[in-house]
């Protein structure tokens, strides 16, 4: 049968049959007839081979189970032919996923590192219009939103980096993730939440790094979450917050290779770990890429920083895009400082970004101190305690355009791009501001508007 595709299951697996000529546009099953353009056939032709293996049994080493992303399902979710494949799959726990477009052209050393797909696709960009015209509207704000990004427990910043530490873990056999932060730590959360899908066990450290007076402090929000993914909870008395590798952790590594685990170490915000940047360097192309699409240049990006990884990943992504394309504007990256240990947070983007560099197609040394411009100004003394400047810009956001930030993350970062735009340190331009989530956090913090 030259040149005739078939994507089957035996008969005790699947009752249709599909057959496709790669030329034609016309597909059919036992099912139903449709009629596609031959870019929708090509999808048909490369999802054989990954049918055959699965159907032949090749599974996940870790999770046993099939999971399966193909692009041609878009374009028949709506036929009999999808129902029927969604109810054999589901008869022999085969999850199977309908994926928007999450293809992102990278250069090929970067493009060939390992990563399993968490996210929809690429996050959303937007421009936020009462923001921007109350402002002035000499300065035009962006939002780019990896709060919405994926489906796994409201998503996040964390979920990306994890893409790249979930395919290493994978690629090491590993049956269990294990992390801290602090109680109300998204990055502890999207953990519990990667491991929920890829069917490992979870180990958390809920460190107390903030000292806040609400009663549901340790009970909702992101911790409650953990729990209900069911995830290892392990709450520890007070300590003082820091970005460096815990003990702690590192006890409940071992804890859990004593019992005959095999534990993936993941640090604080998926940082300090030689894939911690990756995510964030991959986000970089996606901007460029988004610019394209929607006839916009960003001339300023503004994100939070505190365990490091996400800025120091921007850092090292953009400047690969400068090496790649030296005619194109360059753009201002300014971090805001959340953690209250800026010369640690400063330093640790620095050397984030440099290894990231190396993995990416870049020598360390392209990346300079200059690079890393690390604001100070709006980290309200303390880690995850808010500031009235804090209060001020979650409410003004909320307000203005239904915009939701945190008071440990991106109420300090919406404050710090307020503050540039109202003080005249940006006049003119466009601004993009990475929302990296944090928003369940809020529940823990319910004297929001209350503080004087």
């Amino acid at each position: 049968m030259s040149g005739l595709y078939q994507l089957s299951r035996t008969s005790n697996l699947l009752s249709t049959k599909i057959r496709l000529r790669p030329k034609s546009q016309r597909v059919s099953s036992g099912c139903t007839t449709s009629k596609y353009n031959t870019q929708w056939a090509s999808y048909v032709a490369g999802a054989a081979m990954h049918l055959n293996l699965a159907f032949q049994g090749r599974a996940d080493q870790v999770t046993k189970r099939f999971v399966y992303k193909l692009p041609w399902l878009e374009s028949v979710k709506d036929s009999i032919l999808y129902t029927n494949l969604q109810r054999r799959c589901m008869l022999f726990a085969i999850p199977l996923e309908v994926p928007t477009n999450n293809m992102v052209k990278l250069p090929e050393t970067f493009a060939a590192i390992p990563r399993q797909e968490f996210l929809l696709g690429p996050s959303p960009i937007h421009l936020l219009p009462r923001m921007t015209a109350d402002l002035g509207g000499q300065v035009k704000i962006y939002a780019k939103r990896d709060d919405v990004s994926s489906g796994l427990a409201y998503g996040g910043n964390k979920t990306r980096k994890l893409e790249y530490l979930a395919a290493d873990a994978v690629d090491q056999g590993c049956d269990t993730l294990v992390s801290i932060g602090g109680i109300q730590s998204n990055h502890t959360r999207q953990v519990a939440a990667v491991a929920a899908r890829m069917g490992l066990k979870c180990g958390l450290v809920q460190e107390k790094w903030v000292e806040w007076a609400d009663p549901g402090y340790e009970k909702v929000g992101n911790i409650q979450l953990s729990y209900l993914m069911g995830a290892d909870v392990r709450i520890e008395k007070m300590t003082s917050f820091g970005i460096e590798h815990k003990d702690t952790l590192r006890a409940l590594t071992k804890e859990y290779e004593a019992k005959g685990q095999k534990p993936y170490y993941i640090p604080a915000g998926a940082s300090d770990h030689p894939l911690g940047g990756l995510g964030f360097a991959r986000w970089a192309f996606e901007v460029r890429e988004q610019e394209q699409e929607q006839g916009v240049t960003f001339d300023y990006i503004f994100v939070c920083a505190v365990t490091g990884s996400t800025m120091a990943g921007i850092v090292a992504g953009f400047k690969l895009i400068e090496k790649l394309y030296p005619d194109e504007p360059r753009k201002k990256i300014i971090g805001i400082d959340g953690s209250a240990t800026p010369e640690k947070t400063r330093a640790q983007v620095l050397r984030i970004a440099r290894g990231t560099a190396e993995k990416i197609g870049l020598k360390a040394d392209d990346i300079t101190e200059a690079d890393v411009v690390l604001d100070e100004r709006y980290h309200a003394g303390t880690y995850g305690v808010p500031d009235k400047q804090t209060w001020e810009a979650i409410e003004y956001g909320a307000k203005m355009d239904a915009f939701i930030t945190d008071p440990v993350y991106e109420g300090k970062s919406l404050a710090g791009l307020l503050g540039y735009v109202r003080n005249g340190e940006i006049k003119t331009g466009n601004i993009l501001y990475a929302h990296l989530g944090g928003q369940l956090a809020l529940n823990a913090y319910s004297q929001l508007g209350h503080v004087e």
